[in-house]
């Protein structure tokens, strides 16, 4: 026998408590349970929020970040995501109120998780939703494809953009254009741990054999810090 879901309102969603610690998101009403991250699906959005909070830090910029607590109402009345990692103008949410973004956040990202279904939503649903409310940059970082790669779409007009980097082709951000940043870097088995600490005088060299993330006075390398 099939089971009739139980549809809530959006207003309904944000007093919804079942008294359990579970997470949900909201989609055409219904409640759709989001199932525990691996270790690794949570180390890579980490090394990705923390990435964006120090640029935003050095830009002085009135940005903020979340990691799966910020929901985005993509359509208010029925649907809401909760993304893994999302960067959004810090005038957006009120301090007082529910994390819920209803404007379009600057950057969203969704770490992949294994199986057709997961990536399914991801590459199409959750692009079309996102591009048709306005997400300026969405990105995905999926480990576990035949090659696996950082896709970062970008908002022009109604529609996205797309752009695929592999292995250590550097990404290419609208929303943070100065990031010197590879795909294998946010992808490797060590995202998200200590990185190699700064060289005297705070200048970034490369080693051959060597793929660190260098730290320049302990922020992150832009363009402009790298001696070629």
């Amino acid at each position: 026998m099939t089971r009739t879901p139980i549809l809530l309102s959006f207003e309904e969603y944000l007093n919804h408590d079942d008294g359990t610690d579970t997470r949900y998101e909201l989609a055409n009403g219904e409640l759709i349970e989001m199932p525990p991250a691996t270790r690794r699906h949570r180390r890579i959005a980490k090394f990705l929020e923390k990435l964006f909070e120090r640029e935003i830090e050095r830009l002085r910029l009135p940005w903020e970040t979340g990691r799966g607590d910020v929901e985005i109402a993509t359509q208010r009345a029925t649907q809401t995501r909760r993304p893994d990692v999302v960067v959004f103008e810090r005038n957006e949410l009120d301090p007082d109120e529910v994390d819920i973004l209803t404007t379009p956040p600057l950057l969203v990202v969704e770490v992949v998780s294994p199986g057709e279904k997961n990536a399914e939503r991801d590459y199409v649903t959750k692009e079309a939703e996102y591009s048709e409310f306005g997400v300026r940059e969405y990105w995905t970082a999926d480990r576990g494809a035949e090659t696996p790669n950082i896709t970062v779409r970008t908002l022009v007009g109604d529609k996205y953009e797309t752009r695929i980097f592999t292995g250590n082709q550097q990404i290419v951000s609208r929303v943070f254009p100065e990031l010197v940043l590879t795909a294998e870097q946010i992808l490797s088995e060590h995202s998200g741990r200590v990185r190699t600490p700064p060289l005297q005088g705070g200048h970034e060299t490369r080693l051959k054999g060597i793929n660190p993330f260098v730290f320049l006075d302990g922020k992150f390398p832009t363009k402009r810090d790298i001696i070629l």
